[in-house]
């Protein structure tokens, strides 16, 4: 009798042990992945693609102006000034056809002739003869950017601030009246604002 009793109370024992164990083990998974999902910041958690380096801002910007079917749906990471810049729709012939396409609005095109864009850009000095986006700059230029439009549905920083920003390549469709364009652009996932400012202007 007394037998049967210690293996009662032994079998007892040892089931309670199991399940602290079991418990143990829960209590300690739950605290690490909650500590884990409030340390972890949202740029880190995304995947990037494509980085833009400081180094080569000019070559890797104007590689996926040039290119853009081969970043379509890439993951973009870059860094550089936040700000706005109108662009108006001009008509050029390519192979017979008339084609539209968008450039950087200046004096000579007023605001109500243009559509506007939100930009991550680095100033561009431009060297004489030098070229950039396909186009030769004989006497250089120094009043240019360097960059790519950006979309961003969240709280937009002050124009000039420093931000690092994260996004998908895209093709949007830009219409104006009866006309239609497109325009190649960063869907931001992240846009953070940054302490420490980069290299403002680039030389080409």
């Amino acid at each position: 009798m007394k037998t049967k009793t210690n293996i009662k109370r032994t079998s007892i024992s040892m089931l309670l042990m199991v399940l602290f164990c079991i418990f143990a083990l829960l209590g300690c998974s739950t605290d690490e992945l909650s500590e884990t999902s409030d340390t972890s910041s949202i740029s880190q958690t995304i995947a990037i693609d494509v980085e833009i380096h400081e180094e080569t801002f000019i070559d890797q910007v104007e590689h996926i102006l040039l290119n853009p079917h081969e970043y379509l749906g890439k993951r973009i990471r870059l860094e550089g000034i936040y700000g706005s810049e109108r662009f108006y729709i001009v008509p050029i012939e390519l192979d017979g056809y008339i084609h539209y396409t968008l450039m950087p609005a200046d004096d000579r095109h007023i605001a109500t002739d243009s559509t506007g864009f939100r930009v991550v850009f680095r100033n561009l000095i431009i060297v004489p003869g030098g070229t950039y986006l396909g186009y030769d700059f004989p006497y250089g230029s120094e009043g240019d950017r360097v960059g790519l439009v950006v979309v961003w549905e969240g709280e937009h920083p002050d124009y000039g601030s420093w931000v690092e920003a994260i996004g998908t390549f895209e093709r949007a469709v830009i219409t104006r009246g009866e006309i239609q364009t497109e325009k190649h652009l960063l869907h931001l996932k992240s846009l953070t604002v940054l302490d420490e400012r980069g290299l403002e202007a680039v030389v080409r």
